[in-house]
C-alpha cells in the first residue's frame, strides 16, 4: 500500500525520516550566488547497491597525486587567496576503476530522479544535453547501467555518470586553530564537503572568490565526485527544465534538515552580484 502525507504526496519512512516522492518543479525557492548538490535524496529509498567492489576516487589513488598530468593546475586571480583550481584531464580508462554499475529496487523505479547518485553523479540524457550546452567540453560523461537488485535484469542504460572537470581545492596557510581564532568558520544547514566550516566561511565572505565562482557554470570541490556546484543562472536553467533531483534545503540547522532535500545555498546575493547575474 502506498502511503501519502496530508498533501497527497507519496511518502516512504526510513530510520525515522520521511522521504517524499519528488514532483517536477520549475520553482527556485531562494536566490543565491551559487547552489551545491550535497547529498542524494533517494539513494536510501532505492536501496542502491554496487554491482562490483566500490573504489573511492581521490588524490591518494595511484596516478592521481597532486603532480599528476591528469590534474592540470590553472592560475586564479591573486586576491582569491588560498585556493587552487585544477582541470581534470583524463581518459575513460583512467576513470574506469571508480565507475560502477548499480542495482536498485525495481518496484520503486518511479522514484528515480533525473540527477542522482550511484558511485558518482548520474544524469539522464536531457540533463546531459543542457550541461553540454551551458559548459561545453568542461564535463566528462561515462556510460553506466541500472539493474534490478533482485533479478539482475537490466532496467536502464540511459544514465551517464557525470564528472565536472573543474576542481577547487582549499589550501590554507594558517592552522585550523588560527583561522578559528580569527572567526573564520561558519556553519551551514547541510552536510558534505561544502559544509566544512572553513570552506563555508570562504564561500560566504571571500568577495574575490565569490566573484570568481559566480562565473563558473559547474565545478566540484577537491576530490569529491558526487557533489557539484551550480551558478545562479545555471541552476535557474536546470529548474526551468523541470529536472528532478534538485530539491532545495529549507532547514536552518543540521538538526532539522529534511533528508529528501539535497540543494544548499551559498550567499544571499548582494546588489553588485545581482546586477552581474542579470547581464549573464
Amino acid at each position: 500500500m502506498i502511503k501519502k502525507n496530508k498533501n497527497g504526496q507519496e511518502v516512504i519512512k526510513l530510520d525515522g525520516h520521511d522521504f517524499i516522492l519528488e514532483e517536477p518543479s520549475h520553482e527556485v525557492i531562494r536566490e543565491a550566488l551559487f547552489y551545491v548538490r550535497y547529498n542524494d535524496s533517494i539513494g536510501n529509498v532505492m536501496e542502491v547497491e554496487f554491482v562490483d567492489d566500490y573504489v573511492t576516487f581521490g588524490p591518494r589513488n595511484e596516478g592521481w597525486g597532486k603532480d599528476s598530468p591528469r590534474r592540470v593546475r590553472h592560475d586564479l586571480p591573486e586576491d582569491v587567496g588560498e585556493w587552487r583550481l585544477e582541470i581534470l584531464t583524463a581518459t575513460p580508462e583512467d576513470f574506469a576503476p571508480f565507475l560502477n554499475d548499480i542495482r536498485v529496487r525495481r518496484d520503486r523505479w518511479h522514484w528515480m530522479t533525473d540527477i542522482m547518485t550511484g558511485s558518482k553523479l548520474m544524469v539522464r540524457p536531457a540533463v546531459k544535453a543542457v550541461i553540454e550546452e551551458l559548459d561545453e567540453e568542461m564535463n566528462y560523461f561515462f556510460p553506466m547501467k541500472v539493474f534490478d537488485r533482485d533479478t539482475g535484469e537490466l532496467i536502464s542504460d540511459e544514465y551517464r555518470y557525470w564528472v565536472p572537470r573543474r576542481r577547487l581545492w582549499f589550501v590554507p596557510k594558517k592552522s585550523l586553530k588560527e583561522r578559528w581564532d580569527e572567526g573564520k568558520r561558519e556553519t551551514v544547514p547541510f552536510v558534505g564537503p561544502f559544509s566544512d566550516e572553513e570552506k563555508a566561511w570562504e564561500f560566504q565572505n571571500n568577495a574575490a572568490l565569490r566573484e570568481f565562482l559566480g562565473e563558473l557554470a559547474f565545478w566540484g570541490l577537491s576530490g569529491s565526485l558526487s557533489d557539484v556546484a551550480f551558478s545562479n543562472p545555471v541552476f535557474h536553467r536546470l529548474k526551468s527544465e523541470g529536472f528532478t533531483g534538485l530539491v532545495e534545503n529549507t532547514a536552518t540547522g543540521h538538526w532539522d534538515r529534511n533528508y529528501f532535500q539535497n540543494i544548499g545555498h551559498f550567499g544571499d546575493l548582494i546588489a553588485a552580484e545581482k546586477e552581474a547575474i542579470c547581464h549573464i
